[in-house]
């Protein structure tokens, strides 16, 4: 039927296009979306796991001072950073306690 009219068949065809066209439009925007997505988790990922790491080798000096057995590195980065956190402050306090 539409193509009976050579109008209405060319107003098919363009509205065909523009949906098409606005449908890859969109996949292009969440594919990038995600590439972004992934990208900010990987550096979240980088930067927590650098906290941890800087936390750890803190853990690690005040465990030698105090004269505590010194945790692995393995041992420290299994925890949360919550966790050493927490730990580091027990550390600091044993260690200015100790002075007194």
């Amino acid at each position: 039927m539409i193509s009976k009219s050579p109008e209405d068949l060319q107003y098919y065809e363009d509205r065909l296009k523009f949906l098409r066209d606005e449908r890859g439009k969109l996949d292009a925007a969440r594919q990038e979306g995600r590439q972004e997505g992934r990208q900010e988790g990987r550096q979240e990922g980088l930067q927590e796991g650098r906290q941890e790491g800087k936390l750890a080798g803190k853990i690690q000096t005040l465990q030698e001072l105090l004269g505590d057995r010194v945790s692995t590195d393995e041992e420290l980065l299994n925890e949360s950073l919550t966790a050493l956190t927490a730990q580091l402050q027990r550390l600091r306090d044993r260690l200015s306690n100790r002075d007194v």
